[in-house]
């Protein structure tokens, strides 16, 4: 392989074709190479792009793209790679042009002489470092100040165009013109705003650019040039840098030792226009550590950069903190300030110590910093880191004294808020700094949430005054006390008639008084709710007041409350009372007020159904539920004032679990609807409830004898509207157990009582009996003698006999179903009394009398009828004529036939001569003249 250095300068002799050279010099020859004749068209277009359009970006990306093709052939692969790797070692990019020289070099289809290539080179660089110094010329004639272009800070973008592509052949001639302008002193402040400021940036930027060895001496060299304005403007390029090596370069300019940091500044702020500076680019602790290599002014610029939250390690933050320490401590003033408005900065509030030192100078902030407030999230502090502050933020408050409006609105703030996240952190021990704090005018009560204690109590109470904010803080971290001493009652008492102005409610003193204990407690809470009702917070504390509280003054309290809950919808009030075994609140239970349904406020977990006071009255003693503690004979009375007007939907049986109502408490309710005026579904529904819970329960179990038991005694009250109601709710399945009695009730003076006895007795048809049936046929009322017929269906005509008298009973419709009856079963016996029953008094009657006979009749002849033909008896006209006609029809022999048909003329029988006609067109003649005589003997006796 060939010499490497010989190789690159051999790849130089083949750079894009140069511009227009002076008149009488020679072009450098063009490098070996295939004819572009014969190049593929995707490389030749990339070829063209870059020799003829300049477009050297646009170059790079065809070139790519070609090498990226599979079908490319392997000579222009090699030439492609060779174009591509000097376009970028011309551009500065060393580093990425490697990769594809080697490739051109290891395909061994680029023939060049080494020597020659070098020789080719050394001219080349020649013409091109003429071309850049004619480029620098007519750059330095255009003097208006931009920021515009391919390098910002030339004015002329084709100028600098062309002198990119030139690139680091033209790094000579770009320093020795800036080393002519390193004296040049000029009158503008801002070099932006110069045109020789625009000028020495935007020749500098190529340096910072295209990069190199020799660019990189130069800028290196620059840090120590003398004149600061010079330094400011090849700083402002200082973003083009894009190597690693170069961007190293400019972080040694953060440390230039500038009075008013300008030069800092512009290596971090500038930027082009569409883009980011190296301030934001950048390692934000690099930059740290880089201006701390120079003095103390270097820090300026980055006190400035840092008012936007950076993000900096615990090391260089430390380091600068430090630093920031020993400027406040000198005697610069500028320095100083810019170190005290750094602290104010969420990047300095990072750290403890960035804090610790903002509370050491706090007072001495200018109100025209700005604190700006840190993301407060408590847990931010160790528990260490919190101690250790703790005391600083004390002593901050000790020399501020109050928090008035004497002090700046930010500052009083950002000490808030920063005491409020350390106390918290910090954890316990610190309260009675926080109330020192606060009683200071500090609005950092947050910490003592969940750190009220029976020493400290009183101390918090004595903080609500000042500011509503502040009063319902403080009275919402009283609440959440587990308890309170009773000494803090009286503060709050004091406290709530002086703050009626800020706070004019009592809402939120109620829950602390209430945890106090305090006997007077109550009273006060139900006076205040008094002025303000049909609001939820008095009952809540009274409420809890009742958990560990059962004295008079809280049961007076809460029937106070409870009363009125219909309409706040607040059944917890009454709840508690129940929970108490309170007998007045009995009283209080109405089936139509508008209790919700919530979880009892006595409960011992939260996973407990929610449950009404109704509800909580019928189930008892209950896992689920504090027992109430009020005897059985309490709860009927009870129940019975709650359907004093009626069930309601209150009391709908799918509203209830009604496994967990006693039975005892069951039988009352399904005894109260069964008393009740006016009964309706609701009511009925218990009832139904009560004779299935009967029906499931297990045979000779106390639960089936108890109702069992309940039962047999409504029905033993024979003249009482609950065994009316009762028995009208029995069906089949409930009558063996009760048969005795509810035969016991055919005798009842009601005559309703004994219908429905009836009816169910005859239900069991297995049952039926003529003893039973005569029973009720003697019965006085006649819906059991009407029973007595329903049952009498099942005997059919052995209850004839039974059921006869009552064709003649006084009662219309006992008449009414006895002839019915007795028309089912066709019965002859009945037939006369049936006759008379045609004249009854009663219409209907009289209609199926006629009714039963018709039948009766048509029964008994239809029954001699058939008893005859099965018999083959049966000698009547219609009988003789259908046997006539079987005789005459064709197939019969003929002699047969003509007997036949003779017979039926004799007859006289016209329900023949269809039959006739049609054999008397018959081909036999004689068959034809018989069927024609029997027609004309047939009508004769029709005449007659």
């Amino acid at each position: 392989m060939r010499n490497t250095t010989a190789v690159v300068f051999a790849f130089a002799a083949l750079q894009l074709a140069s511009p227009a050279l002076p008149q009488g010099q020679k072009a450098t020859p063009a490098a070996p190479s295939a004819p572009k004749a014969q190049l593929g068209a995707q490389v030749a277009a990339a070829v063209a792009v870059e020799e003829q359009e300049g477009d050297l970006a646009r170059a790079e990306k065809l070139y790519r793209s070609a090498l990226a093709t599979d079908g490319i052939s392997a000579a222009d692969r090699a030439y492609t790679n060779l174009r591509l790797g000097l376009l970028l070692q011309r551009l500065g990019r060393k580093g990425d042009a490697a990769p594809f020289l080697q490739a051109a070099v290891n395909s061994k289809l680029v023939d060049v002489d080494a020597a020659g290539g070098a020789k080719q080179d050394v001219e080349r660089q020649k013409q091109l470092r003429v071309r850049a110094r004619k480029l620098l010329e007519q750059m330095w004639h255009f003097k208006a100040p931009t920021w515009h272009g391919p390098l910002p800070g030339i004015e002329d973008p084709e100028l600098a165009r062309q002198l990119l592509w030139i690139g680091e052949a033209a790094v000579p001639e770009v320093i020795a013109r800036l080393q002519k302008q390193e004296t040049t002193t000029v009158s503008d402040r801002s070099p932006l705003a110069s045109a020789f400021g625009c000028y020495v940036a935007g020749l500098a930027g190529f340096l910072w650019r295209v990069g190199g060895q020799s660019a990189a001496d130069y800028l290196a060299a620059g840090v120590s040039v003398e004149n600061e304005f010079f330094r400011q403007c090849v700083a402002l390029s200082a973003f083009q840098a894009e190597s690693e090596p170069m961007v190293a370069l400019a972080t040694r300019y953060l440390a230039d030792a500038s009075a008013d940091a300008a030069v800092n500044r512009a290596v971090l702020t500038s930027k082009p226009q569409r883009g980011k500076s190296l301030g934001d680019r950048l390692d934000p602790d690099r930059i740290v550590n880089a201006a701390l290599e120079g003095p103390p002014s270097a820090l300026l610029a980055v006190f400035s950069w840092a008012r936007n939250p950076r993000t900096l390690s615990s090391g260089p933050l430390a380091a600068l903190h430090e630093r920031v320490r020993r400027i406040l401590q000198s005697t610069n003033p500028e320095l100083a300030s810019a170190a005290l408005q750094f602290l104010t900065t969420r990047t300095s509030q990072q750290s403890t110590a960035g804090v610790e030192l903002l509370l050491a100078n706090l007072l001495t902030v200018p109100t025209s910093f700005g604190l700006q407030t840190p993301d407060l999230k408590f847990g931010r502090f160790t528990a260490e880191e919190a101690r250790r502050l703790v005391p600083a933020v004390d002593a901050c408050v000790q020399r501020m004294g109050r928090f008035d409006a004497e002090i700046s609105p930010q500052r009083e703030r950002w000490l808030s808020q920063m005491a409020t996240v350390i106390a918290v952190d910090h954890g316990p021990g610190c309260e009675a700094q926080v109330i020192d704090w606060i009683n200071r005018g500090a609005s950092a009560w947050e910490p003592l949430r969940g750190r009220v204690t029976d020493e400290n109590a009183v101390a918090i109470a004595k903080l609500v005054s000042g500011s509503k904010h502040r009063i319902y803080g403080i009275l919402d971290i009283l609440a959440g006390a587990k308890s309170l001493p009773r000494e803090v009652f009286p503060v709050l008492r004091e406290r709530a008639a002086a703050n009626r102005e800020e706070v004019p409610g009592s809402s939120a003193y109620a829950w602390p008084m209430a945890l106090t204990g305090h006997p007077e407690a109550p009273d006060w809470i139900f006076t205040m709710w008094q002025k303000q009702p049909k609001k939820d917070w008095a009952a809540r504390a009274l409420v809890e007041l009742g958990r560990h509280d059962r004295s008079e003054s809280v049961r007076r309290a809460l029937r106070g409350i409870a009363s009125e809950s219909a309409r706040s919808r607040n059944p917890r009030p009454l709840l508690a009372l129940m929970a108490m075994g309170d007998i007045e609140a009995l009283d209080l239970i109405r089936p139509n007020m508008s209790h919700g349904s919530v979880r009892h406020p006595y409960a011992e977990t939260e996973r407990v159904p929610s449950i009404t006071p109704i509800q909580y009255l019928l189930y008892g003693p209950s896992s689920d539920y504090p027992p109430h503690g009020y005897t059985p004979e309490r709860v009927e009375q009870a129940i019975v004032k709650v359907t004093e007007f009626g069930f309601g939907s209150a009391l709908f049986t799918n509203a209830y679990s009604l496994d967990l109502i006693p039975d005892r408490n069951f039988i009352a309710l399904a005894s109260r609807a069964l008393a009740i005026d006016d009964m309706k579904a609701t009511e009925a529904a218990w009832v139904s409830s009560a004779l299935e819970r009967w029906a499931v329960a297990e045979p000779d179990s106390p639960q089936k004898r108890v109702f069992t038991s309940w039962i047999a005694g409504v029905l033993r009250e024979s003249d009482s509207r609950p065994c009316h109601r009762l028995i009208h709710q029995l069906s089949i399945s409930h009558i063996e157990p009760f048969r005795a009695a509810i035969e016991a009730l055919l005798d009842s003076p009601s005559a309703q009582i004994a219908k429905q006895a009836a009816r169910l007795l005859v239900r069991s048809e297995d049952r039926i009996t003529k003893d039973l049936l005569e029973r009720l046929v003697r019965n006085p009322a006649a819906g059991a003698r009407r029973a007595a017929i329903e049952g009498a269906t099942a005997l059919g005509a052995k209850a004839e006999s039974v059921i006869l008298p009552l064709l003649g009973d006084t009662d219309t419709g006992v008449r009414h179903e006895a002839a019915q009856f007795f028309g089912q079963i066709v019965s002859k016996r009945a037939v006369p009394q049936l006759i008379a029953l045609l004249r009854d008094e009663g219409p209907g009657v009289r209609t199926v009398a006629a009714e039963s006979l018709t039948r009766i009749r048509f029964y008994h002849e239809q029954q001699a009828h058939w008893d005859r033909v099965l018999k083959g008896l049966d000698a009547s006209p219609a009988s003789a004529a259908e046997k006539l006609l079987l005789q005459s029809k064709p197939g019969h022999p003929k002699k047969q036939r003509l007997l036949a048909i003779k017979s039926l003329g004799v007859l006289g029988a016209p329900e023949a001569l269809p039959f006739l006609i049609d054999w008397s067109a018959e081909k036999d003649a004689e068959v034809a003249a018989a069927a024609t005589a029997a027609i004309t003997r047939i009508h004769l006796r029709a005449g007659k």
